[in-house]
């Protein structure tokens, strides 16, 4: 930065078909790559979301210094919003924090990330009471439609990838998330499941998060 300090690029990632990788910044300076390894007890080289919890964690967005990622234990609504504050630049996160949702004060380690998600309204669907319940488990859809709005409230451009929506349940997904999540599904940051069901009242785990929020930083 200006002050000679050095930053990770948390949105950048190597395109193999291109051979080459990609950074997305807000400014010109010098750029170099490298290979941050991070390693988690519970997430092997043979475990199905090895590839994007590595990818997180080389980027700063994860810390391995606990040594397991808990990727089978349910994700929260505040981990989520925590890790796409994190994850995104475009994250303008305020200098100091207040408390605007009454079970987030500002002393909590989210009150800045629930602060940016509150005055650009990206949480505002899945909201109400003036209550975040930043530790209750994260639906599909609720998780659909908060990426939805971030990504069209920082201005991200997803790369459609012409997936076909296919989700032959996509009716019963509630109409504040239902466009989010083919918008989503066209670009590839949701995958198709084998019953070709989105189950939009079904739970996020940690290892799925981190499987959305890693493709979504790749589709950038």
């Amino acid at each position: 930065d200006d002050n000679s300090t050095v930053e990770r690029v948390a949105e950048s990632f190597y395109d193999p078909a291109a051979g080459g990788v990609y950074v997305f910044t807000s400014h010109l300076s010098k750029f170099g790559v490298a290979y941050r390894p991070a390693v988690f007890s519970d997430v092997g080289a043979d475990h199905w979301a090895n590839p994007y919890v590595t990818f997180l964690a080389a980027r700063g967005l994860l810390d391995s210094e606990g040594g397991t990622y808990r990727p089978d234990d349910t994700a929260t609504r505040g981990e989520l919003i925590q890790l796409l504050a994190q994850a995104l630049s475009a994250a303008k996160l305020p200098a100091q924090p207040v408390q605007v949702y009454s079970d987030v004060p500002a002393t909590s380690s989210l009150a800045l990330a629930s602060n940016w998600v509150y005055y650009n309204n990206l949480a505002g669907a899945i909201t109400s009471g003036g209550t975040l319940r930043p530790n209750a488990a994260i639906t599909r859809e609720d998780m659909a439609a908060l990426l939805g709005n971030t990504a069209s409230g920082v201005g991200l451009r997803l790369r459609s990838k012409g997936l076909d929506t296919g989700y032959t349940d996509l009716d019963s997904v509630a109409d504040y998330a239902r466009q989010s999540v083919i918008r989503l599904r066209v670009a590839g940051v949701l995958e198709m499941t084998q019953n070709y069901k989105f189950n939009p009242d079904a739970t996020l785990n940690r290892g799925e998060m981190a499987q959305i929020v890693a493709s979504l930083l790749s589709n950038l």
